[in-house]
């Protein structure tokens, strides 16, 4: 039998996110494309698609929407940012604010 939650899904095991995947995660919730991500965390493209295509598979999921409602509903930003106060707040560049 299954653990379920509240909302009636299978509760999934709990995602370990790396700390730099995390902070890839946010700007995804955010709305940001890649390059964005790129740009705000000073990293190159292709190593944002590395990290989204790592997220992808640990959190098992095939599109960007659908982390963006894990990362919600599974509470999995919240959790990994208040374990890690260096994580939280995220500041922004203004354009990503």
């Amino acid at each position: 039998m299954n653990d379920m939650t509240v909302s009636g899904r299978a509760s999934q095991p709990q995602v370990q996110l790396s700390n730099r995947e995390t902070e890839v995660l946010a700007l995804l919730v955010k709305g940001c494309s890649n390059q964005q991500i790129a740009d705000c965390l000073g990293i190159k493209f292709y190593t944002v698609s590395t990290h989204v295509k790592a997220i992808y598979k640990k959190m098992g999921v095939h599109k960007r929407t659908d982390a963006v409602v894990e990362a919600l509903t599974g509470n999995i930003l919240a959790k990994k940012l208040n374990s890690n106060s260096c994580f939280f707040p995220l500041h922004f560049p203004p354009q990503f604010a």
